[in-house]
């Protein structure tokens, strides 16, 4: 997969399969080499004059007559970029999604191997960076420290709770 924010190499050994209109994916993959940049500008945004009365189902409110088993390994060459990270990411995931299911679920972790954060004006180093997926791919939970280094006082912001209800505190030590 390559597009100008996303890029994606992945190797491994995967499944298709359908029987009675039904769809069937398995598979183990390593990323190769992963970069996802993060652009805030590109985000969609509804006009101002746009109001939303009622909301149609969605495709994504249906249940699926799929059925989804992918584990996935980071490898050594994934990175995040934007809105004020650069890591490079490690460890794995295995997502599944079972017929009827309306959203796929995740188990496994993703750290940070190595990485920076800009944040009030500073540089940050990650000093701990994991996102621990146990449910909804989309809200892992967090544990994130990143912090000013090399100084008398140790600085920096520390992130828990989940991707859809973070919590953030400014951290020191001493």
């Amino acid at each position: 997969v390559r597009r100008d924010d996303h890029q994606l190499a992945l190797s491994g050994t995967g499944r298709v399969r359908s029987r009675d209109g039904k769809l069937a994916l398995e598979g183990e993959f390593t990323a190769d080499r992963g970069l996802i940049e993060l652009r805030a500008e590109n985000a969609p945004r509804l006009s101002s004059d746009v109001v939303i009365v009622s909301a149609e189902p969605t495709v994504d409110s249906a249940p699926t007559r799929l059925r989804l088993d992918v584990k996935v390994d980071l490898g050594d060459a994934f990175y995040v970029k934007g809105e004020g990270l650069d890591v490079r990411m490690a460890g794995g995931v295995r997502v599944t999604l079972e017929e009827g299911e309306i959203r796929p679920r995740a188990k496994g972790s993703v750290r940070v191997a190595e990485g920076r954060y800009a944040a009030y004006g500073q540089q940050l180093a990650i000093e701990r960076g994991v996102l621990l997926f146990d449910g909804p791919l989309d809200n892992p939970k967090l544990d994130i420290l990143a912090v000013r280094k090399n100084q008398r006082v140790v600085a920096g912001v520390a992130i828990t709770g989940t991707a859809l209800s973070p919590r953030t505190a400014l951290y020191s030590n001493p």
